[in-house]
């Protein structure tokens, strides 16, 4: 789950901040969106988490195997800081 922690630049170059505590994410835009609530996802080969976008939708995350980017189900990507 570490591997999502951190700074993120979202589609619209805005930053995305995705933090941990008791094995819970949280992600915050800068601005002012979230927070909005995540977890990992155990069963995929890569990692992942899923992020209930609760003014959206819940969707799934993949990081690439660089770890740079998180590619979103709903086909958006996020760069890492």
């Amino acid at each position: 789950m570490n591997s999502f922690i951190g700074n993120w630049t979202d589609h619209s170059n805005v930053t995305v901040t995705i933090t941990e505590r008791n094995n819970i994410l949280t992600v915050k835009y800068g601005n002012g969106r979230g927070p909005f609530p995540g977890h990992e996802i155990d069963e995929l080969p890569q990692p992942a988490c899923g992020v209930d976008f609760s003014d959206d939708a819940p969707f799934t995350g993949v990081l690439s195997p660089d770890g740079k980017t998180i590619y979103w189900s709903n086909g958006t990507k996020w760069t890492k800081h």
